[in-house]
């Protein structure tokens, strides 16, 4: 069987995180979840309308931060998706967390669980400057591998894939 990688990957705010996940979904096998996925369900169903703006960000960091006091729900929760991703027949699984100290405990969860796992930060230039704590916080962790976004998609996309091919 080969060996499953758990990346844990961060950026800014509109980096292209996204983007580059699924230009490399297109040739390896990936499973991508986030941290905050049971936190847009709980808001969603609070009132939040899915628009991702500044005050959407703000409600999605205000409720996640509460859920991490009451419980550490998003870790938690991680650590179930891990669970399921190595029964699945994925090669790669990309979490999305955003706080430098919640990244530190998911990855400390997870080599409890025996998993590989390596941190990746996304950095892009061109990306719109948001005023979110988060958006500055995430420079504040000692990443594993650093990707800058700084090329069109098809070529960044190529490049990221030769990335996560060497990861493991």
């Amino acid at each position: 069987m080969e060996k499953k990688t758990t990346i844990i990957i961060n950026g800014p705010s509109g980096v292209g995180k996204d983007a580059l996940i699924a230009a490399a979904s297109q040739k390896l096998s990936i499973l991508n979840v986030s941290s905050i996925d049971r936190v847009k369900e709980i808001a969603t169903f609070a009132g939040w309308d899915g628009v991702k703006d500044e005050k959407g960000r703000q409600l999605l960091i205000d409720f996640k931060a509460a859920l991490v006091k009451y419980g550490d729900m998003p870790t938690k929760y991680m650590v179930d998706a891990y669970k399921e991703f190595l029964r699945t027949m994925h090669r790669f699984m990309f979490v999305h967390i955003r706080e430098p100290q919640e990244i530190q405990k998911l990855v400390t969860a997870l080599k409890r669980e025996g998993a590989f796992c390596k941190t990746m930060l996304i950095s892009a230039e061109w990306a719109k400057k948001t005023g979110l704590k988060n958006d500055a916080d995430v420079f504040n962790y000692r990443y594993d591998y650093h990707f800058k976004n700084d090329k069109p998609l098809e070529q960044s996309g190529s490049e990221f894939v030769k990335l996560i091919e060497t990861i493991s």
